[in-house]
């Protein structure tokens, strides 16, 4: 698991070493194992991302209910849009790619 010795972690679990004790670099690892945050793993729930615009707050709290083959629309119209420079505020976008196409939408 993400690089952290078989034996370390063992000795983690079963409280040979406590917690507290590891070094940054193996609690890091260690999160990022179980793809979690450091404060994730630290105080045992996930960090909620509040956002300063109340849309982006919409759009991410109807994102996490949807199932994988929605999440992945949802990113190509989202894609598709950013990749449209009359779409966007900011006109370069070094993010997309440059071949990046928009995407077709069955209606």
């Amino acid at each position: 698991m993400s690089e952290v010795p078989y034996g370390t972690l063992y000795d983690i679990a079963n409280g040979n070493t406590q917690f507290e004790k590891i070094g940054i670099g193996v609690f890091m690892k260690i999160a990022h194992g179980l793809g979690m945050t450091a404060e994730e793993l630290y105080y045992g729930w996930p960090t909620r991302v509040e956002y300063a615009d109340p849309r982006q707050e919409k759009l991410n709290g109807c994102y996490e209910v949807l199932n994988e083959e929605s999440k992945e629309t949802i990113a190509g119209v989202v894609a598709s849009f950013a990749a449209d420079p009359e779409r966007r505020t900011v006109k370069d976008a070094p993010w997309l790619e440059a071949d990046e196409e928009p995407m077709e939408i069955a209606v």
